[in-house]
């Protein structure tokens, strides 16, 4: 499990298990409790209890009661295709990456893995936030940022923004104050710590004016702000999908209980990447 969620991380995906090393991914019910077992060198434990167990003790204890085992996330699916075998699994990008950390675990088994299957991914449209999108000058693929950074992408078509000024500034100053501390400390070694000093009480308010500069930017491109906030919101609101975050009940008040019926048709099951479907009447 920990050399696949390696590999799926430097393929750029995000592991959805984060299961410590000495997890043995099973429980064990004992006296009323279910409690977790956890590796230690040469035998198992159970989280909480001084109690250890041999391999072979757990290996004999499987095969007489195995109902006092149970199975953790890592192995539950194991389980269920191994008693119900499945032919294909639908499921979205993280059940997905899910899949393909525990895939191993199938070969080691020799449990047949199901076909995994991506299903539809939909983003909807509505016209207001297609008018916002051009007002602001920008395309949908654009907008699959946190909020922050397409603000910054928008501001920034207006020109430097503040914080842009006070980073070249800064760095331009930085390196300016190391050649003047040099300096003066060769005159004397004791307006070192004073020239320091006075570098970070600089630093401070120049820290204080660039929020204040920043403030002042915000409020007169408000509109802009209000705007972009709105696109975010609307199309990847808190940095997740769309189909994740709004309900669709939402649309299904705006746009009627026949919305979905409306789409389906359109839907190509074999197109994996997000479909767009603009919403025109409202």
């Amino acid at each position: 499990l920990f050399e696949t969620a390696k590999e799926l991380e430097k393929e750029g995906y995000k592991p959805q298990l984060n299961l410590p090393f000495e997890n043995a991914n099973l429980f064990l019910l004992l006296e009323g409790e279910r409690r977790k077992l956890v590796r230690e060198k040469e035998v198992f434990r159970l989280v909480g209890k001084k109690e250890t167990f041999e391999k072979g003790e757990l290996l004999s204890l499987v095969e007489v009661t195995p109902n006092l085992f149970v199975t953790n996330v890592a192995l539950r699916p194991l389980l269920q295709d191994f008693l119900l075998p499945t032919v294909a699994y639908v499921g979205g990008a993280s059940e997905i990456t899910y899949f393909a950390e525990i895939s191993k675990l199938y070969e080691i088994f020799e449990i047949s893995m199901p076909v995994i299957f991506p299903r539809n991914s939909v983003l909807l449209l509505e016209k207001r936030i297609s008018r916002l999108l051009e007002k602001s000058g920008l395309i949908l693929e654009d907008c699959f940022v946190s909020e922050k950074v397409l603000l910054e992408k928008v501001l920034g078509k207006l020109g430097k923004t503040p914080n842009e000024l006070f980073f070249e500034f800064e760095k331009n100053l930085n390196s300016d104050f190391e050649a003047l501390k040099t300096q003066l400390t060769e005159i004397d070694f004791v307006l070192k710590d004073v020239s320091e000093k006075a570098f970070e009480k600089i630093l401070h308010q120049l820290s204080l004016l660039s929020q204040k500069a920043e403030s002042s930017f915000r409020t007169k491109n408000e509109n802009i702000v209000s705007q972009v906030s709105k696109v975010s919101s609307a199309i990847f609101p808190d940095f997740s999908a769309q189909e994740r975050k709004l309900g669709i009940l939402t649309f299904y008040n705006k746009y009627g209980l026949d919305l979905c019926e409306k789409i389906l048709p359109e839907l190509e099951p074999f197109k994996f990447e997000i479909q767009v479907f603009e919403l025109k009447n409202q």
